[in-house]
């Protein structure tokens, strides 16, 4: 046991770039290859690549990425000062040396340990970002030292040690007694109630305490009744400033039994399983699957004809869950993880302005396709998710359902422990079912940073994919289907053709049957499907559907503008068997009925005592275009406006005169008209509900006004600009471009696109994902193909060797989504790209078959800016949620923009505050430069608000840009 714990100094950094100069080619490479963000140090030298290998922001990103027994092997030799031998490392963890080597092995692997002497060596930049590391505090003698040598002194008699000394004295005699497990368990003996049970806690949670700030807490704090007091008056806690305390590192590690991690495992826990019959699994995967995509046509059919009305915070409410539940026959949460699903999969949108939930335009594409390809439509969405669906229609902290359509669960790494959960699960054998439980367990080891952040727990994760594999009858009984494992191991075309073979035949025959019921023996085509389904209910659902003949059924369908006749002739040309007397009679007899009554509307009407004069009215010419229709000789109605049939009236020389409900004429005078108490501003014009709602024109956001304000000048590329100009903006900003499709899916409201190619095969997430998941380590392919990473990491070696910087690169090629740039001193500058999106509608009236209703584009905007002529104007509001936090840091990052941010402490839960410029936020970190040059990763999870900074409070804080 370290007497004490030292953090590693800049002074062993000095041995890393004569490390990589004696470092082989292949091994050279194969780091390049794990750390590709490496690669874009210019100049390309060892001291370069050296600074930025041991940089937190690049060192931090792939410990995070490492799974658990790396990342407690790295910390544990943090704990040992940063340096240790492979002995001493394996003796603290409680393992064989021979155990422990292929756990450092994955760390040499990608240098954040490197071996020399004899001794193993930490990252710099780990030992530098992992501020408390094993979940450990500072050492006991950085925290006595603070003391004063009286206080030192009653310590050392309370704890039956000698209280008399020099201060380093007491400091090195305490610190010695409360390292030793045997003496700290007899000092807890005679200990008040809760104080033993208080310290294990810390020892094995967190070794900050919150001991509060009033003057009666003190005095309890103070006391030795109080567990916290009797602790705090030995030194087992130390109170280093008012109203915390804080747990020395050697006394937790005596409480752990001198172990840093008592649970370390150098081998990934096993995958428990449970005997399963496969051909049943099968069965039930394949007729949930089905009904699956006859529930998304239910309900996205029910939404286009009525469209569900969003709540004033966004989301579906619970009454609209209902309504749309009893479509699919399914509760509100199920349907909640339904239209989750039919959005990430670009079939339902926002219209923003009338705030509701629409299918899209490609709803309609989806329903011409057989039922196996619209299966894989919806796959292919569940795949690439930003969001965990099954957080909507769950139970929020007080109890209320969660709304579908708010992106509740947008953490950022949802697609990649997706990913993650896929595939282990695709490792079950035939015949075998896995638990939630070891499911959770085992991802937790792989990838402790997707699976244990943010505070919900694994296990409700776990629980939660089981519960979307068997909605898409992935999995039945948490063990993998036939085509469902082709789809978990990658393969979603052999998956979506499996279930092709096991979806029932596409018929076009109907057999109806004396009691006004109609039976489906198959799959029904689109435009067959479609005509049933207007002029029958459906009643039953599955391999034989069966729908029923009503006169409200046929009702409808006679309103539609089918006849009697038409009916008729669509049955007897798909109802090979003949149509029913019954069935007959009932359709010839609402045919004769249907119409014999008219209704319609008018807006207004004409009246005169002289039919002459009306007449000649209808026959004018001019007048054709007001719709006007006799109803008897002395009136005329017409459809349009009052105002606009006198106008067109008096142009055509009719001196028309309104009239009150009762006959008399109606007096109108003109309205006096007065500015209000504070007139316009010049150049200013009043806010439109695009404004209001926080759209512009063109999809741009409300506050990207900037130059249009009182210039009357549009910003947008393709708009006033003419096409040199536009050229040369373009070829400006070209790099950007390339990172378009490189983006992974934002943290904000829904960043779908709905228009995506219905036969195109999924990505499998961006690079980060990859990894995690257990693809490409650490970053993956840096943008380009497989085949072009090898060369450009070659070049960049062959230009170490010699001294030079590798070939330049075409703007935006090899880089990773969301990195920036290299300056030259090996630091990194975040990039300047922006990004936006646009919204549309349409109806689908004019399409054959369309029923004309209505469709939304995409939903919302993407949260990044875009690109732009001019200064942005820095937003005044504080982002306080993830997407907003996200949109801020990355609108931030792309304008160089100052912030100050409020975070939660990893240990004690307090939160602090930091002024910084953001450089980047990748993979679930967002890394600060702060004023005096250091950076700072902060968990974005552990963001609380963030606000961007005003120039003069950059100039205040140290943060005038220096590039």
């Amino acid at each position: 046991m370290p007497a004490s714990i030292t953090p590693l100094h800049g002074a062993a950094a000095g041995r890393w770039p004569a490390l990589l100069a004696a470092a082989s080619d292949e091994a050279l490479l194969e780091l390049l290859e794990l750390r590709p963000e490496l690669q874009r140090v210019s100049p390309a030298s060892y001291e370069a690549l050296a600074g930025a290998l041991v940089s937190p922001a690049s060192a931090m990103p792939s410990f995070q990425r490492l799974d658990r027994a790396a990342r407690q092997a790295l910390e544990a030799l943090c704990v040992l000062g940063g340096s240790a031998s492979p002995e001493r490392l394996a003796a603290v963890l409680g393992c064989d040396r021979d155990e422990l080597e292929p756990v450092l092995d994955r760390l040499r692997r990608l240098w954040l340990a490197v071996e020399g002497g004899g001794e193993l060596v930490a990252n710099p930049g780990v030992v530098a970002g992992v501020r408390h590391p094993a979940g450990l505090g500072r050492s006991c003698r950085s925290l006595l030292s603070a003391k004063t040598s009286k206080e030192l002194g009653e310590i050392a008699a309370r704890l039956g040690v000698a209280g008399r000394g020099p201060k380093p004295t007491l400091v090195e005699a305490i610190g010695d007694l409360l390292a030793d497990p045997d003496a700290l368990a007899a000092a807890f003996e005679g200990a008040p109630d809760g104080a033993e049970e208080l310290a294990r806690r810390m020892a094995s949670s967190s070794p900050v305490l919150q001991l509060g700030y009033s003057y009666s807490a003190y005095e309890r704090y103070d006391s030795e009744r109080s567990a916290s007091g009797w602790l705090l008056r030995r030194g087992i806690l130390v109170s280093p400033s008012w109203g915390i305390a804080e747990m020395p590192a050697e006394v937790a590690l005596a409480l752990r039994g001198g172990l840093v991690f008592p649970d370390f495992s150098s081998r990934p826990p096993p995958l428990a399983t449970s005997p399963v019959d496969q051909d049943a699994v099968d069965a039930a995967g394949t007729e949930a699957a089905l009904r699956l995509v006859r529930d998304v046509f239910s309900l996205l059919g029910s939404l286009g004809e009525v469209p569900a009305k969003l709540l004033k915070g966004g989301g579906i409410g619970v009454r609209e869950l209902r309504r749309l539940g009893k479509a699919c026959d399914r509760d509100e949460s199920q349907t909640a993880l339904l239209l989750e699903l039919c959005a990430a999969a670009g079939l339902l949108g926002i219209e923003p302005y009338e705030e509701v939930a629409l299918p899209t335009p490609a709803f309609d594409r989806f329903l011409e396709q057989p039922s196996w390809h619209r299966w894989r439509v919806l796959a292919a969405g569940w795949l690439e998710a930003p969001l965990e669906l099954s957080i909507a229609g769950s139970s929020d902290s007080d109890g209320k359902l969660v709304p579908p359509l708010v992106g509740a669960g947008g953490d950022g790494s949802a697609a990649a422990r997706r990913l993650l959960l896929c595939r282990l699960l695709a490792t079950l054998p035939a015949g075998q079912a896995g638990e939630a439980a070891s499911l959770a367990n085992l991802a937790s080891w792989l990838s402790p940073m997707l699976c244990e952040r943010p505070a919900s727990s694994a296990l409700l994760r776990a629980q939660r994919f089981l519960a979307e594999c068997a909605l898409l009858g992935v999995s039945a009984s948490a063990a993998p289907t036939v085509f469902g494992r082709l789809l978990l191991g990658g393969d979603l075309d052999a998956a979506a053709s499996l279930l092709e073979k096991a979806a029932p035949p596409v018929v076009r025959e109907l057999v109806l049957q004396a009691d006004l019921t109609v039976i489906a023996p198959g799959e029904l085509p689109h435009d067959l499907r479609f005509e049933l389904a207007l002029l029958a209910d459906l009643e039953s659902s599955g391999a034989a559907a069966v729908y029923r003949f009503s006169e409200r059924s046929l009702q409808r369908g006679l309103d539609a503008g089918r006849s009697a006749a038409h009916v008729l002739g669509f049955l007897e040309r798909h109802a090979p068997r003949g149509v029913p007397q019954s069935l007959r009679y009932l359709i010839e007899d609402l045919g004769r009925r249907h119409g014999r009554l008219r209704l319609g509307g008018a807006s207004c009407y004409l009246r005169s005592e002289e039919p002459s004069l009306l007449a000649e009215i209808v026959s004018t010419r001019r007048l054709s275009r007001l719709g006007l229709r006799a109803l008897a000789p002395t009136v005329l109605v017409s459809t349009a406006p009052a105002e606009k049939v006198e106008a067109a009236l008096r142009d055509a020389g009719y001196l028309a005169a309104a009239e009150e409900p009762d006959g008399t004429l109606s007096v109108r005078r003109p309205a006096q008209r007065r500015a209000g108490a504070r007139g316009a501003l010049p150049g200013w014009s009043a806010p439109t509900r695009a404004t209001a709602t926080g759209q512009g024109p063109g999809g741009r956001q409300a506050g990207d006004v900037g130059l249009d304000i009182g210039l009357g000048f549009d910003r947008d590329l393709d708009a006033d600009l003419d096409a040199d100009l536009d050229a040369e903006i373009a070829a400006e900003l070209g790099e950007y471009w390339d990172e378009l499709d490189e983006l992974p899916p934002g943290d904000g409201r829904h960043n779908l696109w709905s228009g995506r190619d219905l036969d195109a095969t999924p990505a499998r997430g961006t690079p980060a994902v990859a990894a995690a998941a257990g693809g490409t380590p650490a970053g993956g392919t840096p943008g380009g193909s497989t085949k072009e990473r090898p060369d450009a990491a070659r070049a960049f070696v062959a230009g170490l060797r010699a001294g030079s910087s590798p070939p330049r690169r075409p703007p935006g090629a090899g880089r990773p989504p969301g990195s920036g740039r290299q300056s030259g001193s090996g630091r990194l500058v975040p990039a300047r790209g922006r990004l936006g999106g646009r919204e549309a509608a349409e109806v689908d009236g004019d399409r054959p078959g369309g029923t004309g209703a209505r469709r939304v584009e995409r939903i919302g905007a993407l949260p990044w800016p875009r690109p732009g002529l001019g200064r942005r104007p820095r937003p005044g509001t504080i982002a306080d949620g993830p997407a907003a936090i996200h949109g801020l840091l990355a609108e931030a990052t792309s304008n160089d923009w100052g912030v100050r941010a409020c975070y939660r402490d990893d240990l004690s839960g307090a939160t602090r505050e930091l002024y910084g410029r953001p450089l980047a936020l990748h993979h679930g970190i967002a890394t600060f430069e702060l004023p005096d040059g250091e950076l700072e990763p902060v968990p974005a999870t552990h963001l609380v608000w963030v606000r961007v900074l005003t120039e003069a409070e950059e100039e205040a804080n140290g943060l005038v840009e220096d590039w």
